[in-house]
Parts: C-alpha cells; structure tokens; sequence
C-alpha cells in the first residue's frame, strides 16, 4: 500500500470515531507514518487515495477461511470485478472523508478495456460525472469536493452504449490531492 492508502484508512479510522490509530506488523520507526496517522489535524490536508480494494480478497482468507464473511465494505478488485452489458449498471459504495478547501478530487476506475470513457455514464451520489478522462486503463473524472458526501458514498457505472464486448471494473480509486 502507499502513503496515500494508508492516510485514507486511517482517515477512515478517526471518523469511526476511534481515539487512535493502531498499525499491525509495522515495525519501521522512522517510516513518516508514524508520525502522520496519530495526527489527526495535520493527517486533514494530507493526500489520500481511498479504494474499494487495499489488499485484495486473497489476503482475507489466506489468514481466516471465513474471512471474507466479515468483509463490511464493498470490494471491487481484480479479483472481484464487475462485468457490465449494454444497459447494466455497477453500484460501488465507498467510505469517504469530505476533503478541506482547496482539495483537487479524482475519481478513477481501472478497466482492461480501451476507449471505456466514452461508454459509460457514471454518478456519484445520484448525480452525472462529466468529462472522463482515460488514462491507460483507468477512466479518470474530476469532481468538485462538496460532491463528496461524509461517509458512505455511492458510485454507479451504466454501460450506456451499445458494445459487443463486456466492460470489466477492476478497481476503484478516489484520489484527494492538496
């Protein structure tokens, strides 16, 4: 995981309403996240990358047979896709902390496929994502921070033109840069 991922989990932690945050198996001292995840005002302006899928589904049951029947939040990973026909629609909740002023907001889904962003119609929390961008195998759109809700957020993704083949969602990323 990246510094972002781990700033997002742990951002995710303190609006639980936790008095800290604790790291399992981190044993790097120096590591900067030490000193960034306990903080829970300076951790506000800091970048965060939230996702669907921070370590993938494997890693669940490699540790616990059952693991994935605690899984509480949605996944969307390589490992749990989404295949959309003409016509379907994705719906992907994510957690989310609403970013201070000044945050540059992406919203970024990876697919195998090229030439997805012209295929789809996506909405966050019920209203139209404009503009997509595609960046390699991520469709990649910028939305305004206060489009973001404190808390679960909902994503859907509508195959909204005619196509011979599936689209396939891999990932999903919401990305917060200050």
């Amino acid at each position: 995981s990246t510094l972002e991922a781990y700033r997002a989990r742990a951002m995710d932690v303190w609006q639980s309403g936790a008095d800290g945050v604790y790291m399992f198996n981190f044993f790097h001292a120096p590591h900067p996240l030490w000193s960034q995840l306990g903080d829970l005002e300076a951790l506000r302006e800091m970048d965060k990358d939230y996702t669907t899928g921070s370590r993938g589904l494997n890693e669940l049951a490699y540790w616990n047979k059952a693991g994935q029947e605690y899984m509480e939040r949605d996944h969307l990973s390589p490992e749990k896709p989404r295949v959309l026909k003409f016509g379907e629609t994705a719906i992907v909740s994510i957690r989310l902390d609403v970013p201070e002023d000044g945050a540059t907001v992406t919203v970024k889904v990876r697919t195998p496929q090229e030439g997805v962003d012209q295929l789809l119609t996506t909405q966050l929390n019920g209203k139209a994502l404009s503009s997509p961008k595609q960046e390699k195998n991520w469709v990649a759109y910028t939305v305004k921070a206060d489009a973001l809700a404190q808390g679960m957020n909902a994503l859907s993704f509508t195959l909204n033109k005619a196509s011979d083949t599936p689209i396939t969602l891999e990932d999903l990323v919401v990305q917060v840069r200050y």
